[in-house]
């Protein structure tokens, strides 16, 4: 099983990027074919320690069977698109992607 997670910086507009991102969640569904009330992911918000603000302010964590799952999902037609909409409504620079094994 392979798990892929996206971080974003923390924001400088904040408000902005709240309604953008519950936009790009619409079209991330839409694109991918799920439906509105299924969620094969998670949104993790991360909050301020005593040390300040983390470096990212929020994670997206989604799971995918299979390394052929996941290049299933990269070659889908929108996948430009939405990779471009999630850049755009990053008020603060570029996300970070990561993907691993599960075991």
């Amino acid at each position: 099983m392979l798990q892929v997670k996206i971080l974003c910086p923390q924001l400088t507009d904040a408000q902005l990027f709240g309604s953008d991102y519950a936009k790009h969640i619409e079209l991330f569904q839409e694109k991918i074919g799920i439906h509105a009330n299924v969620k094969p992911y998670t949104i993790t918000e991360f909050l301020s320690t005593p040390g300040g603000l983390p470096h990212y302010c929020q994670m997206f964590s989604m799971w995918l069977e299979s390394p052929e799952a996941l290049q299933a999902a990269l070659t889908i037609f929108s996948m430009p698109e939405l990779g471009a909409d999630g850049i755009r409504i990053s008020t603060s620079g570029a996300t970070v992607t990561l993907i691993g094994l599960v075991g």
